[in-house]
């Protein structure tokens, strides 16, 4: 999951998507170029793991934008052989 946020930070769509994007993406009905473009207006994310049990990793998320602004999410990952298999991640008040 980490190696997944770096590839999004450093904005390789592609790593980021063979990590478990495509599976993230599958579950939206989301193609590769869409996975993409829903990047676009995040400048950083800040990634702290809150908890792992077993295969489920529990994050809090901050999601600096292009803009100046945040948005903090939390949820968890399920990670299998090294790849997001599914996530459940909500925007926090």
């Amino acid at each position: 999951m980490q190696a997944y946020y770096a590839a999004i930070n450093n904005h390789d769509c592609g790593t980021a998507w063979n990590l478990g994007g495509d599976n993230l993406s599958a579950a939206r009905g989301q193609t590769y170029q869409q996975f993409c473009q829903g990047f676009n207006s995040t400048s950083h994310d800040i990634v702290t793991v809150d908890s792992v049990a077993d295969d489920t990793v529990a994050v809090t998320i901050v999601a600096q934008q292009t803009d100046g602004s945040s948005q903090t999410y939390r949820g968890s990952y399920v990670v299998g052989n090294g790849v997001i298999q599914s996530a459940s991640v909500q925007a926090s008040s």
